[in-house]
């Protein structure tokens, strides 16, 4: 990952959930499986058509819950 695309990750508020990936090192199918179990918080966006959104604070959130 480049630092450019990294500190545009970090500066956002609402992250993909590729982007939750490539952020937290997990893969796409933990991060959607901690979704659907309720473990890490998501948003569909008002008229997305598919793609859920995760807020960076609850992935932060969810990473220091899965270190502990």
């Amino acid at each position: 990952m480049t630092g450019m695309r990294m500190a545009r990750l970090m500066a956002e508020k609402t992250l993909s959930v590729a982007e939750a990936s490539e952020l937290s090192g997990f893969s796409e199918r933990v991060i959607r499986t901690a979704i659907r179990r309720g473990e890490l918080a998501s948003l569909m966006p008002h008229g997305a058509v598919r793609g859920r959104r995760v807020r960076r604070r609850d992935l932060e959130r969810w990473m220091r819950e899965m270190g502990s």
